[in-house]
């Protein structure tokens, strides 16, 4: 891994988890499968769901 890019697993729930760098990928099923989550350029005008590629951290 980069210096951007992050890993979460959830303290709830050891299923969740989380990594990516510029764009947010989620796994609920303990990493079998991932799903992006986030969209890092042009996202919906209703929805906004862009991340920063600046910004290195995953907070809960």
């Amino acid at each position: 891994m980069s210096d951007a890019d992050i890993f979460y697993v959830s303290q709830l729930n050891k299923n969740i988890m989380y990594g990516g760098a510029v764009t947010l990928k989620q796994s609920k099923d303990g990493g079998s499968t991932w799903t992006e989550i986030t969209n890092w350029c042009c996202g919906n005008d209703a929805v906004r769901t862009e991340v920063n590629a600046d910004f290195r951290g995953c907070f809960s």
